[in-house]
């Protein structure tokens, strides 16, 4: 009878083990086979296409250079390139070249003109398809701004100047583009002379008039140079976007309706950083305006008008970061050639061509799971040994390695000392500050700890003689995780020793006066008494710690930034998500990285309902 019962309960225990176990196992298979509808028609906002594209590196062609002009001659099929700095000095060495390329053939080739304009950089050129003319206005020739216009008629290969009755005042440094729709070629800003200021004008070309007019647009961007724009014919409007104002890289986006004289100031929910010395380009195949680099990251951007959305592009393959070069589309090859400008790394200027092409995806689909996975901001484990960053995944292993062990065994070891000790309740309150105590204001709490003028960890660090330690934490990659970690100890390990505190209590007192009589030892007593008979409590802080460990946001954002810190040395998934969605626009890849937290979460869980089924 008795082995009847054990039996059935030993039954009634196993089927309970494999339904803890199946049921986690049943919810991840339903989330990953519902993930496309769940993130198209649950999220809502999600795009309906995922924008997917890669760079590919072609041949060499004109020597390197920055601050030359690009354009696509689409009758003759051919991208050309005019002028450009081939040297980065004070007084550079400017250039009169014309060359063209060809996509199809990979080929660069110098075009021989007897008429062609003087040699100059920070030009601006565009293709007038109606008139099959290439517009040059403007540049810098190292000593003297210009404010000349030239055509080039390709198919005889010759340049012409053009004679306006009246033209914008001298400038460089701005931008241009063809309006289709409108026929006239839309210019706005740059940097202009004698004044040595930035300009806000905006300026009309017509080719057929050979005349040139200053819209009076009542609203406007602010002045700028260093800027780009791009033409989207589909819905006839031209986008601007960044640039410099002074000493300020802006990230403005703005939208100019030529028929209507109007500018519009865009407001994307996520949009690059602010930037200068970038390049945009329109793919007409894809509807999209393509941005790439500039002096503040090595990025690939996508922009939608009729969405008024950025959204981040992540190739698997990326040209070297740079500024000041040229982009334009070819329409033949669909694909974006982009060639020279100057590379940050090395401050060198660039003869590289590389060419972009568009890819759109119509749901999610594993190529997301392999873009999350495989990026460095997930994993960067290249050249160990070295400091951070490691990336998301790593650094959220990293917090649980250091952060768990400190709080689990610093808790019980404060819940100890304090279980006989008189005014026990008033230290355990002051502890458990910590743990009620906002994790933003905590996250500004760790910003001034750790800042070397004022902050008390680097000045005891100073005051004991490791001057490698008495410097701004939070300005030091291999010191900025780490920092965060061991600071954030005392804002969890309230938890625990309220915890252990409260399970110290169910422990019968006869056993340690048993233990007493016998003899042991106090250490003895923990390992053979209190530890095992806390084990229970353990698991539910061990779990409950990962828990927290794994969506770690508040303090990481708080002390650092949205990239968590220099470097993204302090980056963790959380923040990762967040950024993806609302700083980049990439709702797709943010939910897979959401996904991917809860995962780890439901690992965490299940591991811990399966422990404690077995007792």
């Amino acid at each position: 009878m008795r082995e009847g019962v054990k039996r059935r309960q030993t039954k009634s225990r196993q089927s309970y083990g494999r339904l803890i176990f199946l049921a986690p196992a049943a919810v991840l298979i339903a989330l990953f086979i519902a993930y496309p509808i769940f993130a198209t028609l649950i999220l809502g906002f999600v795009p309906a296409e995922s924008i997917r594209g890669e760079w590919a590196e072609t041949g060499l062609g004109p020597s390197a250079r920055s601050e030359h002009a690009l354009a696509y001659d689409k009758k003759s099929d051919l991208v050309v390139l005019f002028g450009g700095y081939l040297n980065e000095q004070d007084m550079p060495l400017t250039s009169d070249e014309t060359w063209t390329y060809n996509a199809d053939t990979d080929e660069w080739q110098l075009l021989d003109t007897s008429v062609r304009p003087p040699p100059r950089g920070e030009s601006a050129l565009a293709y007038d398809e109606e008139s099959d003319r290439l517009i040059l206005f403007g540049g810098n020739t190292g000593t003297l701004v210009l404010n000349d216009t030239w055509a080039l008629d390709l198919s005889t290969g010759s340049w012409t100047q053009m004679n306006p009755s009246a033209s914008p005042p001298p400038l460089s440094d701005h931008a241009m583009v063809y309006d289709s729709e409108s026929d006239r070629i839309v210019l706005f800003g740059g940097t202009e002379s004698p004044l040595d200021l930035e300009s806000d004008g905006t300026w009309i070309y017509d080719f057929n008039s050979d005349s040139w007019s200053e819209a009076p647009s009542d609203t406007k961007p602010p002045a700028r140079r260093s800027h780009a724009m791009a033409y989207d014919w589909r819905s006839d409007r031209v986008v601007l976007f960044g640039g410099i104002l002074g000493t300020t890289d802006q990230g403005d986006t703005w939208s100019y309706d030529l028929n209507e004289d109007n500018w519009t100031s865009q407001r994307p929910r996520a949009s690059p950083s602010a930037r200068r010395g970038h390049a945009m380009s329109y793919d007409a195949a894809n509807n999209l305006v393509i941005l790439f680099a500039g002096r503040a990251a090595g990025e690939t951007w996508a922009y939608h008008f009729d969405s008024d959305s950025w959204t981040r592009v992540r190739p698997r393959t990326n040209p070297p970061r740079i500024m000041s070069h040229a982009m334009t589309y070819d329409s033949q090859s669909n694909r974006v050639i982009s060639f020279g400008g100057l590379e940050l790394a090395t401050s060198t200027l660039s003869a590289e061509t590389w060419t972009f092409r568009t890819e759109l995806i119509g749901f999610p689909t594993l190529d997301n799971w392999e873009t999350v996975v495989t990026s460095r901001d997930t994993i960067n484990l290249e050249g160990l040994p070295k400091p951070p960053p490691y990336g998301t995944l790593v650094h959220n292993a990293i917090w649980i390695a250091i952060h768990l062990p400190l709080t689990l065994f610093g808790g019980l070891a404060l819940a100890l000392i304090l279980r006989e000790m008189r005014g026990a309740s008033i230290v355990k309150a002051c502890v458990f500050l910590g743990m009620v105590t906002p994790m933003i204001v905590g996250a500004y709490i760790l910003r001034y700890l750790y800042e070397a003028d004022v902050g008390l960890i680097p000045q005891l660090f100073g005051l004991i003689g490791i001057s490698q330690l008495n410097v701004s934490w939070m300005a030091r990659p291999e010191l900025l995780l780490y920092g965060l970690i061991f600071g954030s100890v005392w804002m969890w390990m309230g938890f625990s020793l309220i915890i252990y505190s409260a399970g110290l209590t169910t422990i019968p007192k006869e056993y340690f006066e048993a233990a007493r009589i016998d003899g042991a030892s106090p250490f003895r007593t923990f390992a053979k008494i209190t530890f095992p008979l806390l084990k229970p409590i353990t698991l539910v802080v061990v779990t409950m710690t990962i828990l927290w460990e794994l969506k770690i946001f508040d303090i990481v954002f708080g002390a650092t930034n949205a990239a968590g810190g220099v470097g993204g040395a302090a980056d963790v998934l959380a923040l990762q998500m967040y950024r993806y969605a609302f700083r980049e626009g990439d709702i797709e890849l943010a939910a897979i990285v959401a996904t991917l937290l809860s995962i780890l979460t439901l690992i965490a869980t299940v591991w811990l309902l399966r422990r404690l089924s077995r007792r």
